[in-house]
């Protein structure tokens, strides 16, 4: 009989036993193979991403080049323009660049260009500056 008491308690704790693994298996393997599958996205997603960074790039390369070819161009047919402009005034007058040229400043009467393109003179703002502060305050 001691057998007997001893054997049923250790089939139930080996039948609860395996139970338990099974649930615990079922419910992380869920967890786990959804673990997976966003991993999988994500390393999806960063290949993807790679991948537009090195066709970027690329694009990059080749308009920088096509920048320099168009640079080099223009600034062969602007000597070349700048030659005959040169030889065709040469035969008329003087040169442009011979005439010294004076620059001409247009800043305000206080002497400082304008800081905001619409903003009002200083001398035709108003200077109450209570009506500032409250005109600042009521809109933030």
């Amino acid at each position: 009989m001691e057998l007997a008491e001893y054997t049923l308690p250790a089939l139930y704790g080996l039948l609860l036993s395996a139970a338990t693994y099974g649930v615990c298996h079922w419910r992380y393997g869920r967890r786990l193979r959804t673990i997976l599958e966003r991993m999988q996205k994500l390393d999806a997603a960063r290949q993807a991403a790679g991948q537009r960074a090195l066709q970027a790039r690329r694009q990059v390369e080749q308009l920088q080049k096509e920048l320099a070819e168009q640079r080099t161009a223009r600034t062969g047919s602007l000597s070349t323009h700048r030659r005959t402009t040169t030889e065709a005034a040469g035969a008329v007058g003087p040169a442009k660049a011979d005439i010294p040229v004076e620059p001409t400043l247009h800043l305000p009467p206080n002497g400082f260009a304008d800081t905001q393109p619409m903003c009002l003179r200083p001398e035709t703002r108003p200077v109450d500056l209570e009506v500032a502060r409250t005109s600042l305050v009521e809109h933030h």
